[in-house]
């Protein structure tokens, strides 16, 4: 009956209903539906096909809900994240999982920190394991040293992302800030939302930026338009 109504709530997106936010709450801490998730990202349908997009997302979404309940899926979080069959996004949902579920041990952030060095592999990727490393591995020097390196990273993705992370292990706003606004100007509409966001994930912080994200009210892409109104929000500025 577990697996059957999962199932269903990710056949109909209910992962972005929201009523899930309500929903997570509930699951925090949660081991039983771990195995529930698993078996969604794992297991075949009916029809003996493997699960769809839309429920392996929502199950990689229940699973970051359970936080330090998802423990028992850490190996799986890992393959997915390394595994370059996989889908970038759900790459990514895996190491927001990882994150979640807390402290993984050395060898769960040796592997976090090989994806995040790898030149080779896909920025957002790469930004997502930067993340997971913040969650994971705050208390790691060298995973500091790491992502002051990544504030000069030929990728623009992997730049915000360092510099986000590094504010939220307690970095100086003077140390990022540098970064995240001369990314205000990037020719990819999604690395100057990836920015704002980060900006706006500052608050007060990052008040010197607020004429750049100002500049941002104008952009030619609506997404953009709308992250700098919300980090203007944040940093407590009008429009």
């Amino acid at each position: 009956i577990r697996f059957t109504a999962a199932e269903m709530l990710g056949r109909i997106k209910a992962g972005q209903a929201p009523e899930f936010e309500r929903l997570k709450l509930r699951l925090r801490n949660q081991e039983r539906p771990a195995d529930v998730f698993g078996m969604l990202l794992t297991g075949r349908d009916v029809e003996g096909r493997r699960y769809g997009p839309d429920v392996r997302s929502f199950a990689l979404t229940g699973l970051a809900a359970l936080g330090p309940g998802a423990r028992s899926r850490l190996g799986m979080m890992l393959e997915i994240l390394r595994s370059k069959e996989e889908d970038n996004e759900m790459r990514v949902k895996a190491a927001e999982v990882i994150r979640s579920i807390g402290p993984v041990g050395d060898d769960g952030v040796a592997q976090l920190k090989r994806v995040f060095q790898d030149p080779e592999e896909w920025p957002v990727v790469r930004a997502g394991a930067a993340c997971a490393l913040a969650g994971v591995a705050s208390g790691d020097a060298q995973v500091r040293s790491l992502l002051r390196q990544a504030l000069g990273d030929s990728a623009g993705l992997v730049r915000v992302a360092a510099a986000q992370t590094l504010w939220e292990l307690g970095a100086p706003a003077a140390e990022v800030l540098p970064v995240l606004t001369q990314s205000l100007g990037h020719k990819l509409a999604t690395i100057r939302v990836a920015a704002l966001k980060a900006l706006a994930g500052m608050g007060k912080a990052a008040e010197p930026a607020a004429n750049a994200i100002s500049a941002l009210l104008t952009d030619e892409k609506e997404p953009v338009r709308r992250a700098a109104a919300a980090a203007l929000a944040r940093l407590g500025s009008k429009p």
